[in-house]
């Protein structure tokens, strides 16, 4: 976890130099881990640009899933979030790819997050979780499981920086796992971006139907939106674009494509 606890936490708005203050003091203090980063970054390296002017889904938890149609896409690649593997055999969808930011969720899934067959990358706290206690998490990997993870560097929280990462070699920028899978899209090169399950509506957590939820109320979303419209104008701006292809929902940040 952190060393110091980002602003958010607290019921009082700190300037935003402060805040940067923060980030940069905590990224001084994740250098005792460079060499495990470094581990991961021949893969990132290898990953970059792999999938350059192709399309992918990037996949919410979102209680809309349960209505979304899987069928017409399911061959397609998808980059899901958090725990989603309890929702697989329902949508019949493969993930190539899973971003864990929670440090909840890894701590409770880790064993089923590494046993399924996709490349999941740790981000913010899953990251820090993990190598503090990287030697249990090794005890308890899977015998038989054979995908690892991939540990992205934690830059700090996207509403301090106001921007994405568009190199996970460099790291990434947290506060919402569905940006850390935008920037994990954006580094692998994907032209075109679909969201699915981002529904921005939930009010005590909600999840599609048999999944865990770990989330807590949101109470306004504004700054939120605000923030998607920092990925938005990023990926516009490179020549790429994010559509919203989720069912129902209040985002309207992005142009609404059927699938």
């Amino acid at each position: 976890m952190s060393i110091i606890k980002p602003a958010h936490l607290y019921n009082i708005k700190i300037p935003r130099p402060i805040r940067k203050s923060f980030c940069l003091f905590n990224r001084i203090s994740d250098f005792k881990y460079d060499y495990q980063f470094k581990q991961d970054y021949a893969m990132l390296d290898f990953l970059h640009n792999k999938f350059t002017g192709k399309k992918c889904f990037v996949v919410g938890m979102g209680p809309s899933l349960d209505k979304t149609n899987f069928k017409n896409i399911h061959s397609n690649i998808f980059i899901t979030s958090n725990n989603f593997y309890e929702g697989k055999k329902k949508f019949k969808i493969n993930p190539l790819f899973n971003v864990v930011a929670d440090d909840t969720v890894l701590r409770k899934h880790y064993c089923n997050l590494i046993d399924n067959n996709h490349i999941t990358f740790l981000t913010e706290d899953a990251t820090r979780n993990f190598l503090k206690y990287e030697t249990i998490y090794r005890v308890m990997r899977p015998k038989k499981s054979h995908m690892d993870l991939i540990l992205v560097r934690p830059l700090g929280n996207m509403d301090t920086f106001m921007t994405l990462s568009k190199d996970l070699r460099k790291g990434a920028y947290g506060g919402m796992v569905i940006w850390s899978s935008l920037q994990v899209a954006y580094h692998l090169g994907f032209k075109e971006v679909y969201l699915l399950g981002c529904d921005c509506t939930f009010k005590k957590g909600e999840h599609f139907k048999g999944a865990q939820s770990f989330k807590k109320s949101v109470d306004d979303w504004e700054p939120i939106f605000k923030k998607y419209e920092i990925a938005k104008r990023m990926f516009e701006l490179s020549g790429r674009k994010i559509y919203n292809a989720t069912v129902g929902g209040d985002l309207e940040i992005f142009e609404r494509r059927e699938i």
